[in-house]
């Protein structure tokens, strides 16, 4: 089995407190949010490093995966943490940021050193 270790990605900036909950609401209004840059600042606020970030910590946090070349989908782990009825949508729980800590323990085949 190859394995591809991950060694960047995050555009040097660590996850930020609001940065799942925030991605996961604005990928569900717009799944093809993160195929352009300039309108995925616009709608989470922040610069253009930030938004590829933010789209990496999305994707190895299990929050959302990559569908098509354009879109995202949110997994059912995100859907279940974060959405308005979901387990901890604020993520205001410390048990939910060991999940999460979890899931980016877990890759196998992309291990994340980031």
């Amino acid at each position: 089995m190859d394995i591809n270790y991950r060694f960047t990605g995050n555009e040097t900036f660590q996850c930020r407190y609001a940065w799942l909950p925030k991605a996961y609401n604005a990928l569900v209004n717009d799944p093809d949010l993160f195929h352009n840059d300039e309108k995925a600042m616009v709608a989470l606020g922040v610069g253009k490093n930030m938004v590829r970030s933010i789209r990496f910590w999305v994707q190895v946090a299990g929050v959302a995966k990559k569908s098509t070349k354009n879109t995202f989908e949110i997994t059912g782990f995100g859907r279940d943490l974060l959405a308005s009825d979901g387990f901890d949508p604020f993520l205001e729980d410390i048990r939910t940021l060991w999940l999460i800590h979890w899931e980016l323990s877990s890759h196998v085949n992309e291990p994340i050193f980031a």
